[in-house]
């Protein structure tokens, strides 16, 4: 793989390039790559708020400019990089997923809540909605008229329907098209159906249909609301809700090992599900008032079970010197979250040798002579078989190798055959054989993240070891020194194992380490003079953590279990004049923030971005004295509103008082972004007497 080095784009990007990639131009990161090529590539991170665009059908194209004499060659002795390029879109742009979540049936007196906040495909960046509606046997039109004024600019991630817009015992099919910045959209629809009684509500949080690994422990929420206004104790009877979780379809599920049956929440423990099945699973909410009949509502989601990623990161071991005296041993280790019985198989192959050693040979395009091998070696390729065995000798001494191992297990797909390669040299004279091993998930590793390596000998009984940083952010033994845990009060480079202080490796970055070992005098401490070396190098990334998103608060009644209420309890507020009352939208923040009587809310993470999905969530918030000087959240502590799911919206009761609401946004690694909502809550107390 490419190294990567990081550093502030303003050292390479002009102003006006920058100014267009964030709206805090601080989150923007530029980073060098040379990905197995001759040439340097710029990767360019945006952060949220980016507007820069490529040429397409609707847009002329942003230009990328470069900073006047700003890039030069290492030795700074070329002339300076100048110019600009225009931004083209993608051969394979990203496409929305429409994700359009409400009840599929509701009472007579129930509004309805449609929302596509769990939509994705955007980037960092906002979709836009557009919605409609259809029915055959219902009227529309006041339902259109209201969707138009909710969502007049196409950026409404929730539209709101009160009870008298839809008719009674009609069916109504709504349709979301999202679209993202690169004009790609699709759509998705929901049928409702309109009761002509009073019904309990119940709707699964998220797509209508999903796809897990097997591996994946799938956690399902659903949401259930009482009757609303059709009668007083239909109203109040808030704790007398049932949930009941049932299996439609797919290969018989036990329940006895499946969390939540009888509560809002399912959770199905890993390799549950089996890969290549789709399950269809419901929750049935039943409300056990006299008023409302006994009757229920029901919602379905559909799981497809995919098959997960085979990992084989460093599966061939590390760069290394090998002893050209001894057999080299060519193993493959590549690992497999799937409970499957299927053999693993390999495919074996030197793809090429380069004039030099490890140090000058590092790109795959310099592996371009043939390996030189005769019949005989060739011959050992083609076994099906997790270790080969090249013979003593069979290298020649002035070239480093590149072997490659195509491993694959059914049932195969593109993320299930993957190769891994591994650079060797064979050095004249002695080689102290050396390997390189490593705690933890090398392909999942977190800035936050501890890590220990241990260095290995194979053929010399007394050594001395030393470690080094070949590429990364830090490259001198001082800044290595500076990165290692300390042990028996010590920080030391020089034993068989080094741990890595949790948070000292930068995100998005790169990192080779080389473990040098030599040959010493029985004592162990002191390098025997003539006597063998060799060393190892092992690659490390490290994982970014979700970026690019942000927060949506709006306020719900806790009188009316679930009905949105006016903030002044008499009129419908529009502060903002975007054409939604306030009360719905979040969005009457003065200076004070956001007042309002109300304690329970719909809290909404969007836009969040990262390279291991699925995402999950953990929504939190933190109080303070009623001053305007408080300094929350950054000087207090934070409770929990709701615990860690899947779902990127959340309903939550908030206490009285200034309340600052935060999101943990966590990616499949479990690397993390915490974000908090701009502005505090300042929540009154509802008025009960």
């Amino acid at each position: 793989g490419g190294m990567t080095s990081k550093q502030p784009c303003t050292a390479v990007l002009a102003d006006v390039t920058i100014a267009k990639c964030a709206a805090d131009v601080s989150t923007v990161t530029c980073s060098w790559s040379t990905t197995d090529t001759e040439f340097s590539y710029l990767i360019i991170k945006l952060g949220a708020g980016a507007t820069i665009l490529p040429k397409m059908s609707s847009y002329t194209g942003d230009f990328i400019q470069l900073k006047d004499n700003a890039i030069k060659n290492a030795a700074q002795t070329s002339y300076a990089m100048t110019g600009s390029i225009q931004l083209t879109i993608p051969d394979n742009p990203i496409s929305p997923v429409a994700v359009l979540d409400m009840p599929s049936s509701v009472g007579l007196c129930d509004d309805v809540h449609l929302s596509a906040a769990a939509s994705s495909g955007g980037g960092t960046r906002s979709l836009s909605y557009s919605y409609t509606i259809t029915s055959t046997n219902g009227d529309t039109s006041s339902a259109v008229a209201q969707i138009a004024s909710q969502n007049p600019n196409g950026a409404s991630v929730d539209i709101y329907l009160a009870a008298d817009y839809l008719s009674g015992g009609a069916t109504y099919v709504f349709t979301m098209t999202a679209k993202n910045f690169l004009d790609k959209s699709s759509s998705t629809s929901v049928s409702l159906f309109k009761s002509t009684s009073s019904i309990p509500l119940v709707t699964i949080s998220g797509p209508s249909e999903l796809s897990v690994f097997p591996s994946d422990i799938v956690d399902i929420d659903s949401v259930g609301q009482q009757p609303t206004q059709c009668s007083t104790s239909a109203a109040s009877t808030s704790n007398s809700l049932t949930y009941t979780w049932t299996q439609v379809d797919g290969p018989v599920l036990d329940f006895s090992a499946i969390t939540g049956e009888t509560s809002p929440s399912l959770s199905i423990p890993e390799n549950t599900l089996k890969y290549g099945y789709a399950y269809i699973l419901s929750v049935e909410v039943k409300i056990l008032d006299i008023t409302a009949g006994g009757k229920s509502s029901s919602d379905t989601v559909t799981i497809n079970v995919i098959p997960s990623e085979i990992s084989v990161t460093n599966a061939l071991g590390s760069n290394r010197e090998a002893n050209r005296a001894l057999d080299l041993v060519l193993t493959a280790n590549p690992s497999d979250t799937m409970s499957v019985s299927f053999p693993w198989n390999y495919a074996w192959d030197c793809e090429g040798r380069c004039m030099g050693d490890l140090d000058s040979c590092l790109l795959e395009s310099q592996f371009t002579e043939s390996c030189g091998f005769t019949s005989a070696i060739k011959e050992l390729f083609y076994e099906n078989a997790a270790s080969i065995t090249l013979p003593a000798g069979a290298a020649a001494p002035e070239y480093t190798y590149r072997f490659s191992c195509l491993i694959s297990r059914e049932p195969v797909s593109d993320i299930r055959a993957l190769s891994d390669y591994v650079h060797v040299s064979f050095p004249d004279g002695v080689v102290v054989d050396v390997a390189i091993t490593t705690s933890g998930n090398l392909q999942l590793i977190n800035e936050e993240d501890a890590l220990s390596m241990t260095c290995a000998s194979a053929n010399y009984a007394s050594v001395t070891y030393l470690w080094s940083i070949k590429e990364g952010d830090i490259v001198s033994s001082e800044g290595l020194i500076g990165m290692v845990q300390t042990v028996k009060g010590v920080r030391s480079i020089t034993s068989s194992v080094i741990y890595l202080q949790a948070g000292i490796l930068t995100a998005n970055q790169d990192y080779v380490f080389r473990c040098t070992v030599n040959e010493a005098y029985a004592n162990g401490t002191e390098v025997a003079q003539g006597g063998a070396s060799g060393s190892a190098e092992y690659f490390i990334y490290i994982n970014d953590p979700p970026a690019g998103g942000s927060m949506k608060i709006k306020a719900t009644s806790t009188v009316d279990e679930g009905q949105p209420i006016d903030v002044d309890g008499s009129s419908k507020i529009d502060i903002d004049l975007d054409g939604i009352v306030d009360y719905l939208d979040g969005s009457n923040i003065l200076d004070g923030g956001f007042q309002t009587l109300l304690t329970k809310f719909t809290i909404e993470a969007l836009g969040w971005v990262d390279e291991y999905t699925p995402l999950s969530y953990t929504f939190i918030y933190s109080t303070c004295p009623n001053s305007p000087n408080c300094e929350c959240p950054s000087t207090c502590t934070y409770e929990v509103a709701v615990a860690l799911q899947s779902s990127n919206s959340a309903t939550a009761f908030l206490p009285e008082g200034t309340v600052y609401v935060g999101v943990f946004v966590y990616d499949y690694a479990f690397a993390e972004s915490v974000f908090w909502y701009s502005h505090p809550l300042l929540i009154n107390p509802v008025d009960t007497a």
